[in-house]
């Protein structure tokens, strides 16, 4: 039963928002996890130390294919 299943997607592609029902997804800060990947890429090819573990926020977007949770 499609009224009982709750479906969430991933990166907020722009096609989300124009499905039917709309797709929940999480937006995460595409361009900063790059910039901080190549960041980390080449603090390691130039032999420095680089930081293992990082932070980036992310967003939940409410849309259509999420609903409450059953009683």
């Amino acid at each position: 039963m499609p009224q009982r299943l709750s479906i969430t997607g991933f990166d907020d592609y722009e096609i989300s928002s124009h499905l039917e029902p709309s797709l929940t997804t999480v937006r995460v800060p595409a361009e900063e996890l790059g910039n901080r990947i190549a960041s980390y890429l080449l603090d390691r090819m130039a032999g420095k130390a680089a930081i293992h573990n990082t932070e980036l926020s992310a967003n939940l977007i409410m849309r259509d294919s999420t609903g409450p949770a059953p009683n």
